[in-house]
């Protein structure tokens, strides 16, 4: 039923839809609702590694809307399971500007444990 949904509304309206997954394989997960390979992706569940997941997802958004071609990059995805570094220059121009300050709230050190009575 969900297949159908998405696929309804791909069709109908031109929506995008991103499926990422953690500690999954998402992109079979994503399949069987109709999102394609390249909009899925798989993240290890570890700070640094959500952090790369939700960037290459605001770098997905931003040239979705811009119109050009959304997909998950191979850099991407080995930094969303743990491998590579930073993104790259080519990255950053690619998504924009905009993009990583959609998520920067993410990259903000944890706050303390408050105290316990």
């Amino acid at each position: 039923m969900i297949a159908d949904r998405i696929d309804h509304q791909r069709n109908k309206y031109s929506w995008e839809f991103v499926f990422l997954g953690a500690n999954q394989d998402a992109v079979v997960t994503a399949r069987g609702m109709n999102i394609p390979r390249r909009a899925a992706m798989t993240f290890c569940a570890a700070p640094p590694q959500t952090v790369a997941a939700w960037e290459a997802a605001g770098d997905f958004l931003v040239r979705a809307r811009r119109g050009l071609g959304a997909d998950f990059s191979d850099e991407q995805r080995a930094r969303a399971m743990g491998g590579g570094e930073n993104r790259t220059d080519e990255e950053k121009e690619r998504s924009g500007k905009d993009a990583s300050s959609v998520l920067s709230w993410l990259r903000r050190k944890p706050r303390s444990a408050a105290p316990q009575p």
